[in-house]
């Protein structure tokens, strides 16, 4: 315990010492002794700096704990063990048995240190009938979700705002778009730029890569898309047929088709060999902003500013659903890795989780202050980044719904995102004109 108290002396060389039953302190030095009431230390009002004393004790105690805990455990456990202990300690407690149930799905295989912490923290939470959600997602947050990133790299040479950044998908390169009219292509190790595509006629909207690498697709306000050899940087072929902005493309799994949205409200696909537009699906009532083919490339997504998602048959172009419980015009929609899930964004500040089958809302995800640009699930599937006017990245826990990280550092509206393949490297684009890198890998200094 500290107090802060003024003496009547100062001292040095002393020591203080509680008699048994607390009530006196002695202050005893080589040539004094003082015994004060403890009544005279402790005052109802604690001061600002014993505020502070009390909370950095505090912290520095459960600090020690946490190491203590996580030198002792041991590499592999018996879940099954564990559940039967906690199910029967949780009796007791009359608590929630279902989160424990969550946790041990929890990417077991790779967190089972995390989650056997979580589970030793949780007898404590369940003791708290008032507030413990709190603790527990600070539990969550600190012990399961502790993949924090942290801005490594920024990426400068657009003269105007960046629209959307990629992940090459072998984890080298990144593409980005812009304002400016290019398309650029860099080295995601060195940040040094490799190419810089000329072609559109106007803001470039989306800029994505093939399946295998070699190609890249653009959309633009000059109502074209564009195909590229990232190789050469030289242009392939220019697709025509859009009568109003070209908000988007993006291929389909096996890279031989582009579908593609458009301000005129219809969803092209186009084959990549011949230039030739294969189908064109209409049935939105307002501009589109974003089309995505699933991981089974059987079905397409489109988003748009009627506020609604659509779900399409690829084959037949026939609409299989329509999620229409945003109040706000969509702004992208992403599949999960496995296409069983769809994540979605938009002007009314919400994320929203969607089955893929189904077409029934999942979860209804707050935190952003603004229209919300992006979205991108992570490899494991649970795990959301998502990006927002309000300058900010937060990352998410969609199952367990907290928060795991929110990034800062953009200096204008954040406008798109994407992840590396391995989960570990975000890069977020934005009206800053810049493109930001963040890793939970040191890979080097910020430049």
């Amino acid at each position: 315990m500290k107090i802060e108290h003024n003496l009547p002396i100062s001292l040095h060389n002393c020591i203080g010492i509680l008699n048994e039953d607390k009530n006196f302190l002695h202050i005893i030095t080589s040539s004094l002794h003082i015994k004060t009431k403890v009544k005279e230390w402790i005052k109802e009002e604690l001061t600002e700096i014993e505020k502070q004393w009390i909370t950095d004790e505090y912290e520095k105690k459960e600090i020690e704990e946490i190491k203590l805990e996580i030198d002792r455990m041991e590499q592999e456990f018996d879940i099954n063990r564990l559940k039967v202990n906690f199910l029967l300690s949780t009796k007791k407690k009359n608590c929630n048995i279902d989160v424990l149930l969550i946790l041990c799905e929890y990417n077991f295989k790779k967190r089972k240190k995390d989650i056997d912490l979580v589970i030793r923290h949780w007898t404590h939470v369940a003791s708290i009938k008032k507030g413990w959600i709190s603790d527990f997602d600070k539990i969550i947050s600190k012990y399961i979700l502790r993949k924090y990133f942290k801005l490594v790299r920024i990426f400068e040479g657009h003269s105007e705002s960046v629209n959307s950044v990629s992940i090459s998908p072998d984890g080298t390169k990144i593409i980005s778009s812009s304002s400016d009219k290019t398309i650029r292509i860099w080295d995601l190790q060195s940040g040094k730029e490799i190419h810089v595509l000329k072609g559109h006629l106007d803001t470039i909207c989306d800029a994505q890569f093939s399946p295998n690498g070699n190609m890249a697709i653009s959309s633009s306000y000059d109502k074209t898309l564009r195909l590229w050899d990232v190789k050469s940087g030289m242009e392939i072929q220019k697709f025509e047929g859009h009568s109003d902005v070209v908000t988007s493309a993006h291929f389909s799994p096996n890279g031989k088709i582009v579908a593609s949205g458009s301000y005129d409200q219809t969803i092209r696909l186009w084959d990549i060999n011949s230039g030739q537009e294969i189908n064109n699906i209409k049935g939105h009532s307002e501009a589109i902003h974003c089309v995505v083919f699933s991981p089974d490339g059987k079905n397409i997504i489109s988003v748009s500013a009627d506020n609604t998602i659509r779900i399409w048959d690829v084959m037949s172009g026939e609409r299989l659903h329509s999620l229409n419980m945003h109040v706000g015009a969509v702004l992208k929609a992403k599949f999960s890795p496995k296409g069983c899930s769809i994540a979605s964004c938009s002007e009314d500040w919400t994320v929203r989780i969607w089955d893929a089958v189904s077409g029934a809302q999942i979860k209804r995800l707050l935190g952003h202050s603004g229209s919300i640009c992006d979205v991108q699930f992570f490899p494991d599937g649970q795990t959301i980044a998502s990006c927002s006017s309000d300058k900010t990245i937060l990352l998410r826990d969609v199952k367990l719904e907290v928060e795991i990280q929110e990034l800062k550092g953009h200096l204008r509206e954040v406008t798109g995102i994407d992840v590396s393949s391995d989960g570990n490297i975000i890069v977020s684009s934005s009206r800053d004109k810049t493109i930001r890198m963040w890793s939970h890998h040191e890979i080097g200094t910020v430049r």
